[in-house]
């Protein structure tokens, strides 16, 4: 049985990472947060393209290109961010716009998914980082840590350190949501087992 499961980093460098398992081999899509530059105040800044948002998380629900719901089964995890700025955050002000558009972003991500109907599955960073071994590491980490796994994606630049995030999320989802049944398809992740999980999925309710 063909798995779809998706990886979200929120933020505006963020990205999706679409990872789908078969038992006869698995393939990956990365992309980058859709934005668009607007100008404010005669200052150019980077905002959510909510519309391309949408149609690229309804074509990594359903697969690219498709006008109809492929039938396979899709999951999203969404890393779940904090309302604090990071530490570190150059200036306290500068922090606090940093935490409220990363905000934004989540709860973007998050209503489309629910308009879409998938399953939400929030995921602090600590929990998958500490899963691909990344606890207090850099994003940089991240990039290499995700085509180590995934060697099929190819050299990762900077700028893809939030798709290779997101991959990293849907690579700890498909290890926590693949069951016994599936260890043709968790074989190709390199799952050992199947693993439980006890965070709650989003049904599409709000």
């Amino acid at each position: 049985m063909t798995r779809r499961f998706i990886g979200v980093d929120p933020g505006l460098s963020g990205g999706v990472a679409v990872l789908e398992l078969a038992g006869t081999g698995r393939t990956v899509r990365l992309f980058r947060t859709p934005v668009v530059v607007v100008r404010k105040r005669g200052v150019k800044r980077r905002e959510y393209d909510v519309p391309a948002m949408l149609l690229e998380l309804a074509d990594a629900c359903d697969g690219y290109g498709m006008r109809e719901s492929s039938g396979i089964p899709a999951v999203i995890a969404l890393e779940l961010v904090s309302a604090r700025p990071a530490p570190g955050a150059r200036g306290q002000g500068g922090g606090r716009v940093a935490a409220f558009r990363l905000g934004v972003g989540f709860g973007l991500w998050h209503g489309l998914a629910i308009g879409l109907q998938r399953p939400v599955c929030f995921v602090p960073p600590a929990v998958w980082k500490r899963y691909a071994g990344l606890i207090g590491c850099d994003k940089a980490a991240s990039r290499l840590k995700a085509a180590e796994l995934y060697p099929e994606v190819g050299p990762l630049k900077a700028a893809d350190e939030g798709p290779a995030e997101a991959l990293l999320l849907a690579h700890w989802l498909a290890a926590h949501e693949l069951t016994p049944k599936d260890e043709a398809a968790a074989a190709r992740i390199g799952a050992p087992r199947a693993l439980g999980t006890d965070l709650s999925h989003g049904e599409g309710e709000a």
